[in-house]
């Protein structure tokens, strides 16, 4: 990645009405970068594209782009293209013009326009399909001439608006290896916006996750995975058993924590961890970093360990996962997930297990 960013965004604000749906937005996005807006829905990340293609106009901020101001420009005199989750092809056009339509309006030369036609069908695996109707093909086979027809034009920033949302799961897996292919063969700048954190995970090299109009965590998969900056962005990131505890002390070492008021925890403080005795804070384990024993575990110092009652037992195919109840009395459960196959059932009587966990994957932030 260069140090000057092909894109930055800067203090972008957005209101529909009364609704305010961007509240100063500001990010840079580098040339041949893979970046995810990644956020639930409604929480700006398509205004934000948006913005950035020129189909919106922002209240205030500005969008700057090879260090050019765009903010009102039309999106033709943009260098970006953009691919929408519903692709947009024209039915009565064949796959060969589809994906030549923009170098047409441009008057490219014939041979040209040839030539770059099937050198994008051939990096999206679509080498002789030229003739074909857009209504002869499969899900996957218009996604990738949708894919085709923006990158023909050879942008600097490819935008892609949930291009996969319509595909099953498995034809999505495959095409997301295959973006990510073609953007590192390519080199093109991708802005990529889905709701699907496993997709964000495998694409890309950075995620902007966004939540109520505002980014609340930018950086790699691994950063934002291991140390997520609030219970929100662990929630959305993958599995966690969030939970509430109350801080009984901080000495600035240790924390010892009441967890929904019945399992106590004594741990490391957290590097920037200052919630004061008495304050309610929240508390997430992730599943796969839980360990369940069916006999008590051996002490030990590193580890902290509490019993118990499994609940009910979920067969994931490449794992298992044990739905557990250490909190009775506020009837909370955790999930834990163990990989491989686990031949566990309940029988009949609630079992009792032990819960273990490293106290450095206890994620604490202050309430």
């Amino acid at each position: 990645m260069g140090k000057t960013p092909l894109l930055e965004i800067s203090r972008i604000e957005k209101s529909f009405g009364s609704q305010k749906i961007l509240k100063g937005i500001s990010l840079q996005v580098f040339a041949g970068e893979f970046l995810t807006f990644l956020g639930p829905s409604g929480c700006g990340k398509t205004t934000t594209l948006r913005i950035v293609a020129g189909f919106e106009e922002p209240d205030k901020g500005t969008v700057r782009l090879n260090g050019e101001d765009v903010t009102r420009l039309p999106p033709y005199k943009r260098d970006v293209h953009t691919v929408f989750q519903h692709y947009a092809l024209f039915p009565h056009f064949d796959v060969f013009e589809n994906v030549a339509f923009s170098l047409r309006l441009e008057k490219t030369p014939e041979p040209e326009v040839a030539s770059r036609v099937r050198g994008a069908l051939d990096l999206v695996k679509l080498g002789g399909f030229e003739k074909r109707r857009i209504d002869q093909l499969s899900g996957g086979q218009q996604q990738r001439v949708a894919v085709a027809r923006s990158l023909v034009g050879r942008p600097s920033l490819l935008l892609l608006d949930e291009p996969l949302g319509a595909l099953d799961l498995k034809l999505r897996r495959q095409m997301q290896l295959e973006l990510k292919a073609i953007q590192k063969k390519t080199g093109i700048t991708f802005v990529y916006v889905t709701h699907d954190q496993e997709e964000a995970l495998t694409l890309s090299d950075r995620i902007a996750v966004f939540n109520a109009g505002e980014i609340v965590q930018l950086g790699d998969p691994k950063s934002i995975y291991e140390t997520p900056r609030s219970s929100f962005v662990a929630d959305f990131i993958g599995s966690a058993n969030i939970l509430e505890a109350q801080v009984k002390l901080n000495d600035g070492e240790h924390v010892v924590l009441l967890v929904e008021d019945e399992v106590e925890l004594r741990l490391p403080r957290p590097v920037g961890f200052n919630g004061a005795e008495g304050a309610k804070v929240p508390l997430a384990i992730r599943p796969e970093r839980i360990s369940v024993h069916f006999e008590e575990p051996a002490s030990d110092a590193g580890r902290l360990t509490f019993p118990g009652a499994l609940q009910d037992v979920v067969y994931l195919g490449s794992a298992t996962q044990m739905i557990i109840s250490p909190f009775p009395k506020s009837a909370k459960v955790l999930a834990a997930t163990i990989m491989g196959k686990a031949d566990v059932s309940i029988d009949g009587a609630r079992r009792r297990v032990w819960c273990e966990v490293s106290p450095r994957d206890v994620l604490l932030w202050p309430s």
